[in-house]
């Protein structure tokens, strides 16, 4: 992807300098997670409210098999863009397989929050 989808820019003026910080939308690291992931159930939730602290829940089948460490490195390679380029700061993973998150009751959001895959 080039830019952001649904990012919006907010503007700060202060001392007559214009500081210009980029920000992501929870749907716009829905999509970046899907497309790496296809058929990956996926919950964000903005952390902080500033819109670059976030906590993502991923369910995938592509989960099956691999360490807690290499499906955290799978979901941060989804999200390689907008790490880099700043509008994720900070970013928490919780991953399942499908199998995972039945026996646990559904994917469970980052605040507490129950989803049904």
């Amino acid at each position: 992807m080039t830019g952001p989808l649904n990012a919006w820019v907010l503007l700060i003026r202060e001392r007559c300098t214009c500081y210009i910080f980029a920000v992501i939308e929870s749907e716009e690291i829905e999509v970046y997670i899907r497309e790496a992931l296809p058929g990956a159930s996926v919950v964000v939730t903005d952390r902080t409210g500033t819109m670059d602290h976030y906590g993502v829940a991923v369910v995938s089948a592509l989960f099956s098999g691999k360490s807690r460490l290499d499906r955290q490195r799978m979901v941060y390679a989804a999200l390689q863009e907008p790490m880099q380029d700043g509008r994720i700061h900070a970013l928490e993973v919780r991953s399942q397989t499908p199998e995972e998150a039945f026996e646990a009751g559904g994917l469970h959001s980052m605040n507490g929050g129950k989803h049904v895959c």
